[in-house]
């Protein structure tokens, strides 16, 4: 399933990184014009929580219960608050999803990049997600936390990809420790665990890392 040969690593000089910084640049641009849409989430969920980690000044809010998504995501609410705290609720949740945006479409293009190293078919996918429906609506019309997982998933293939299977592990653990849906990933590593690739004891990183990441919260 792995794949065994030796890894190029990509060579992104010159014309290449710029037409990199290009379809980012553009991506971002073509997102702004939506960011002042409303969403009935961003209304009843996504603002009030932004808006309690205003009232407590930070990371002070972390302290009690005031989301039901994952102590990850309030995380990177707060850390938003802190560096930019002139940002209102609806821009900052729409950037925090927009820079993961990015962050998915540059795993995407490791992703390629590992399994063919070509800058042609790499940048490919990193545009098809950067301009995708499904990706564009969610982050910068609903502001939806669905690119953070994501991102971690798809960072997790890379790694396993690489023959990295403890990396890959840690990573679908992060991703699992944002939302749960991360689960979709679960068949790959019982296949390499069911063929000796992966040891049994792998596992253990899973609940630790989840773990891990509520310990800020506790």
């Amino acid at each position: 399933m792995l794949s065994t040969r030796s890894i190029a690593r990509p060579a992104l000089l010159g014309p290449q990184s710029l037409v990199m910084v290009l379809s980012a640049t553009v991506a971002i641009l073509a997102r702004l014009p939506f960011f002042s849409f409303i969403s009935l989430d961003y209304t009843y969920y996504l603002r009030p929580w932004y808006r309690f980690i205003q009232l407590f000044n930070g990371w002070t809010a972390l302290r009690f219960e005031f989301s039901n998504y994952s102590p990850a995501y309030s995380y990177l609410l707060t850390l938003m608050q802190t560096v930019a705290p002139e940002l209102g609720p609806l821009p900052a949740v729409k950037t925090v999803s927009v820079i993961f945006d990015l962050l998915l479409a540059a795993a995407v293009f490791a992703l390629l990049w590992a399994y063919r190293p070509k800058f042609l078919p790499a940048w490919s996918g990193f545009v098809a997600v950067l301009f995708c429906p499904t990706v564009f609506t969610n982050s910068a019309v609903w502001g939806q936390a669905d690119p953070i997982y994501t991102t971690f998933c798809v960072l997790a293939l890379w790694r396993l990809v690489k023959r990295d299977l403890t990396g890959g592990m840690i990573l679908a653990s992060l991703a699992f420790a944002c939302k749960l849906q991360t689960i979709f990933l679960l068949p790959i590593f019982v296949y390499l665990t069911a063929t000796r690739e992966m040891s049994l004891r792998t596992w253990v990183i899973l609940p630790c890392v989840f773990v891990l990441s509520a310990v800020p919260v506790i």
